[in-house]
């Protein structure tokens, strides 16, 4: 027994079936991208409020974990109230997403938004600013990409960050840690952006303790 079908329905169907296999990888490409916003909060510590830097999404969680297979698909905020420029630690993006000020790659200015989208590798990293300072004033965040293992695993998951914390600016902290002025360090953290690392001129911290103060950490 024959069976026949309109040409015009048989096309409507062959066009159809051919672009089924088209449609995930439309449905990628039309995935939103994550935003992350670089802002200032306050914290308070023994009483006292000090205002640092931080690295949140729109739900106020600190950072961002990906999961598996999940591309690093970001919109950087800049709401600081100052240029920065954010490095995604243990990450091999291009070149240009990196995250370090070269003369290519100028920090962001603030107000402005700069988009990332790279294969992110599994692991657990850290994001951290590559403008000036700032990392020392606290604009780092966790950086975390599942793994199909992790979610085989079942484990409960709990991710802290520890970093040193200073009253101090980290201004006055490299300056005590290597006895130059407070503005030589201002014109040194000035002149090490947007030119080539090996460039960078390298002076070790002559003390590795503040002497006014109980800090030891090293900036």
């Amino acid at each position: 027994m024959q069976y026949s079908i309109p040409r015009r329905r048989f096309l409507a169907s062959a066009a159809a079936t051919a672009s089924l296999p088209a449609i995930p990888a439309i449905a990628r490409a039309a995935t939103p991208a994550r935003r992350l916003t670089a802002h200032t909060r306050i914290i308070e510590v023994n009483g006292r409020a000090a205002t640092k830097f931080q690295l949140t999404d729109p739900a106020g969680n600190t950072g961002i974990t990906l999961a598996p297979g999940e591309r690093f698909k970001v919109d950087l905020i800049n709401n600081a109230g100052t240029s920065t420029i954010i490095h995604w630690h243990g990450q091999f993006p291009p070149w240009v997403q990196d995250g370090f000020p070269w003369m290519e790659t100028p920090p962001i200015k603030p107000g402005a938004t700069q988009a990332y989208d790279y294969a992110a590798i599994p692991g657990t990293f850290w994001m951290h600013s590559h403008q000036g300072l700032q990392e020392q004033n606290l604009m780092t965040a966790p950086l975390i990409v599942h793994s199909a293992a992790d979610l085989r695993a079942d484990h409960q998951e709990v991710v802290m960050m520890l970093h040193d914390f200073s009253f101090h600016s980290p201004e006055a902290l490299m300056a005590r840690l290597t006895g130059q002025s407070l503005p030589a360090i201002h014109t040194m953290t000035r002149e090490i952006e947007n030119i080539p690392t090996r460039d960078i001129p390298h002076t070790p911290p002559a003390q590795p303790q503040c002497p006014e103060c109980p800090c030891t950490a090293w900036i």
